[in-house]
């Protein structure tokens, strides 16, 4: 092989991996509005230079500062600056981020499928006192109060000395506050899962104070809240880890096969090797196949702020048959997971489990729920 060859390799194989380079670090959105929005206000270039953290301020539309997020090269968040940093810690909500980037989104001149007067009818935000022009006014009022109205809507007030000077009420549905609807929703949903890093913090430590002693000997509950049935339940279960001491872990034996199962579906603290084949029934009698490992999908339902219900539905010798909902109050949605679990993944914890999953379910049709994953 002449020097010549030998050049034109290496320069090619530098191309591809700058190539590669740059396809592998491209700034993703977190929904299709968000980048919509950073191109309406031709901004995108702007909005993607500016790198990991909160940008508060940073950039501005029309004389307004920006409220921007970007993480692991997700643009997480665009919005006018309505809430302090502070604030937002002190008290971290969803909408907070709905409330700043519909602020900026209806101020945006891009062709619109109808006006904006139509389309804050339509999503049903409704404002008592004030209005979106107001609310960038907002940014230095501390007086703030949130209320959510039976998991379905949300009011949010500024008051100063008394007075009220802005006051909203919009409906808790994600697709709202997300800015996204439910084809979108179940398109990025296995993507998500499939990209996500599941984190290694480990829960917080128990103490004896916090557990309800069983008839069961070494086996405590650490309580948690029911769903719609008393089955359905987001508890913990516990062992000392000797006799003679006070310290305890998550059980995980076939002693308590249906314990085992719940720590196992509600936590990512029991080590496990297993992957779910999920059967994703969705939107329009549509449906797709999708595999990630259960530790992947408890870790991004929980970050994304669910908590995990877990029931059992079938009992028998060779399979158990369980139901675990990840119920996100914040936002007004829960996802369902109906595993087919063989017994002996409580020896073990290894191996593929079947598992079909409905998404992204509106508290308001919970009356249908466990007819709909029972079929």
């Amino acid at each position: 092989m002449n020097i010549k060859a030998i050049y034109r390799i290496v320069i090619s194989s530098l191309v591809l991996c700058v190539l590669s380079l740059e396809i592998s670090s491209a700034m993703h959105y977190r929904t299709d509005l968000l980048e919509r929005m950073a191109e309406g206000m031709q901004m995108k270039e702007q909005i993607e230079s500016l790198g990991e953290g909160e940008h508060f301020g940073t950039l501005s539309f029309r004389g307004l500062p920006l409220s921007i997020r970007i993480r692991n090269n997700e643009v997480c968040h665009i919005g006018h600056l309505v809430f302090t940093k502070t604030y937002r810690d002190q008290n971290p909500l969803p909408i907070y981020d709905f409330i700043e980037r519909y602020t900026l989104e209806v101020r945006i001149p891009y062709d619109r499928i109808k006006p904006v007067e139509k389309q804050i009818e339509e999503d049903e935000i409704i404002f008592a006192a004030g209005s979106f022009e107001l609310l960038c006014d907002m940014y230095e009022v501390q007086d703030i109060e949130i209320v959510r109205l039976d998991d379905k809507y949300y009011s949010v007030t500024w008051s100063s000395d008394g007075n009220v000077l802005c006051s909203m009420a919009f409906r808790n549905s994600y697709e709202l506050l997300n800015g996204s609807d439910m084809l979108e929703n179940e398109r990025r949903l296995p993507q998500n899962l499939r990209n996500h890093k599941p984190s290694t913090a480990k829960q917080d430590s128990v103490s004896r104070e916090d557990l309800v002693a069983t008839w069961m000997k070494n086996c405590f509950i650490l309580p948690g809240d029911s769903y719609y049935t008393d089955q359905m339940t987001s508890n913990l279960y516990y062992e000392r880890i000797d006799e003679d001491s006070d310290a305890f872990r998550l059980l995980y034996n076939s002693v308590f096969p249906i314990e085992s199962l719940a720590n196992l579906f509600c936590t990512t603290e029991i080590d496990n090797d297993i992957t779910l084949d999920i059967n994703y029934r969705k939107y329009g009698f549509q449906g797709e196949s999708f595999k990630v490992t259960l530790r992947q999908w408890t870790d991004y339902c929980i970050q994304e702020g669910c908590i995990p219900f877990f029931g059992i539905l079938e009992d028998n010798e060779d399979l158990m048959v369980c139901s675990v909902i990840m119920k996100n109050n914040d936002c007004g949605y829960l996802h369902t997971l109906r595993v087919e679990v063989p017994r002996g993944v409580i020896k073990e914890p290894k191996g593929e489990i079947k598992a079909r999953l409905v998404s992204f379910i509106p508290h308001s049709r919970i009356k249908n729920l466990f007819e709909e994953t029972g079929n």
